[in-house]
């Protein structure tokens, strides 16, 4: 994962955050045992490789399921007062079932986002062609 240009507006705004992970504010609630609480992570973000098994599936509309990534490499990022997000390496995402939507944004820690959603026309289709409608 390739860092974002640090630009000194990303400087400045990194400067204003005071919640970094060494202290809780006065309103979380502290996590009972076994729990983490989303204060405690850092920031800047740490990504911790995780060997769980995460599957994501979605259903159909004949009510079957299909794999749409299936990884044990996946990275968890902790980060401050965000939940815990598990990113999944490309070449354990089945990208037959999906399609790339214009657009991206930028997170000034870990850099450039795409997006993507499911695309049943083409797989119902049962070709190759382009068509992503």
């Amino acid at each position: 994962m390739k860092p974002p240009t640090v630009t000194e507006a990303i400087l400045a705004n990194r400067a204003k955050w005071k919640y970094r992970g060494q202290q809780r504010p006065e309103f979380a609630v502290d996590p009972r045992e076994g729990q983490e609480s989303v204060w405690d992570y850092p920031r800047p973000p740490a990504m911790v490789p995780d060997a769980r098994h995460v599957v994501v599936t979605a259903p159909t509309e004949d009510e079957s399921v299909v794999i749409l990534a299936d990884t044990v490499k996946s990275v968890k990022i902790c980060e401050t007062a965000g939940p815990p997000v598990f990113y999944i390496p490309p070449s354990d995402v089945n990208f037959e079932f999906l399609k790339e939507l214009p657009g991206s944004s930028m997170c000034e820690w870990k850099g450039q986002a795409r997006y993507w959603a499911l695309n049943w026309k083409k797989k119902k289709k049962n070709d190759d062609d382009d068509d992503d409608d």
